[in-house]
């Protein structure tokens, strides 16, 4: 997931080396970065101001983009390939990530802290979404409810997610947590507004 700030086309070849400055973001996709794709940035809406938290993809690979053989990492520089999380598998409507569990994801009671178990959900979220998303649309979470049942510990960490309503502006999704033994460690309840992308 990437934070898109509104601002003119980024040249996705001028973020690879420098980071992701002011007004720009990489696609965020399997394949890694393309010095040959530029992105949007869009707004929500007329004259919406701040910024929209989603990830923007490229017409017509929607699909293409997370149905690829797997494992794999998502791409270079986003938070999701920071903490490790890995795309193991995916199909329409649903998807299944996993993290391998690092000293710096603990909290002070060497548990997986809640704010790395949501992403991991979310992650999770965005890849089922993805795969119902028609060519040219975007999707931006607009709301995510987890409840943590139990201490999240252990070598990684699984989560299952799957699209439970789709509309035309919305879905709605639920993602199951998992630790290495397959004891739920947390729910999670997630909507994404569906957008179409905003150009020039």
């Amino acid at each position: 997931m990437a934070v898109l700030r509104a601002a003119d086309s980024t040249p996705l070849a001028g973020c690879r080396n420098r980071g992701v400055q002011r007004g720009e973001a990489p696609l965020v996709g399997v394949r890694g970065y393309s010095p040959d794709i530029t992105l949007t940035p869009f707004l929500a809406r007329k004259g919406a101001r701040g910024v929209v938290v989603g990830v923007f993809h490229h017409p017509g690979r929607s699909k293409e983009l997370t149905q690829q053989p797997s494992p794999r990492p998502f791409s270079p520089g986003t938070f999701a390939e920071v903490l490790g999380i890995e795309q193991v598998e995916t199909g329409d409507g649903w998807a299944r990530v996993r993290m391998p569990i690092r000293a710096y994801h603990l909290q002070s009671n060497n548990a997986v802290h809640g704010g790395v178990i949501m992403t991991l959900a979310d992650s999770a979220f965005w890849r089922a979404v993805t795969t119902l998303l028609a060519v040219g649309q975007i999707a931006a979470t607009s709301e995510l409810k987890v409840n943590f049942l139990r201490p999240a510990r252990g070598d990684f960490l699984v989560a299952v997610s799957r699209v439970i309503h789709k509309g035309s502006r919305l879905m709605v999704g639920e993602a199951d947590v998992t630790d290495g033994e397959g004891n739920l460690v947390a729910k999670a309840l997630g909507t994404y507004v569906i957008l179409e992308a905003r150009r020039g």
